[in-house]
């Protein structure tokens, strides 16, 4: 059998083997990824898996619409860090949490831009420093993109040094590295209420203006009933 040459959806024969049957119905609009997903059984020529039954891709679609519909109910984060490392590990703490989903994942200022606009996040968490450069101008790019998402800077440089600079280029906060997860669940929890995130220590440091979100950060419907992670547990 050529490229090209594989029996119709409508032919009655099974798209792997070839073979005859009837009682089939295939959904040519059936994702690959759930395709791959789906149950398999073996045919009863031995001639490979047999075809799909209509129940089964039912279930499968049922399955894959419960799945976006509950990642469409959470707080969408982008993780923008350069070293996978340290991205996996904090994309597993916000998976961990039962109203936060990691939408997508970038490790450049280069690719940042157009992962968020697939993505679509709720809030983007930055890393300051990436393999292609800093990230300050980035800020600005992602918030004339998407100016209702708030920016949490993650990043290992002292707050004291750059803290009142990102919230100028138009970040909604600025975390260290070194934190605890905790904390870095409170910083998430805090922007996405409306609020500008800054450690204890840098409270009260900071120019007055820099506390009030630039217009447009304000919560969304999602973000809004956000709790404070200091007193939820999390």
């Amino acid at each position: 059998m050529l490229l090209g040459d594989f029996p119709s959806s409508d032919s009655g024969l099974c798209p792997d083997c070839g073979t005859q049957s009837p009682q089939t119905t295939f959904r040519s609009d059936l994702p690959r990824c759930l395709q791959m997903n789906l149950p398999s059984h073996e045919s009863p020529t031995g001639r490979g898996q047999a075809p799909i039954q209509e129940s089964e891709v039912v279930a499968s679609l049922g399955a894959a619409d419960g799945i976006q519909n509950r990642l469409e109910t959470k707080v969408r984060i982008l993780v923008v860090e350069d070293n996978p490392f340290v991205r996996k590990g904090i994309v597993r703490i916000i998976s961990r949490q039962s109203d936060f989903a990691c939408c997508g994942e970038a490790d450049s200022i280069a690719s940042a831009p157009l992962i968020m606009a697939e993505a679509r996040p709720d809030l983007v968490l930055l890393d300051l420093q990436l393999k292609d450069g800093e990230a300050f101008d980035l800020i600005g790019k992602l918030k004339s993109q998407s100016s209702g998402v708030p920016i949490l800077i993650l990043s290992q440089g002292d707050e004291t040094v750059y803290a009142e600079r990102v919230l100028r280029a138009g970040a909604n906060g600025y975390i260290m590295k070194q934190e605890a997860a905790a904390e870095l669940l409170c910083a998430i929890r805090t922007v996405l209420r409306g609020e500008i995130y800054v450690s204890r220590a840098m409270d009260g440091r900071l120019p007055r203006e820099l506390y009030v979100p630039a217009l447009g950060d304000y919560p969304s419907e999602k973000s809004a009933v956000v709790p404070d992670s200091r007193t939820s547990g999390f």
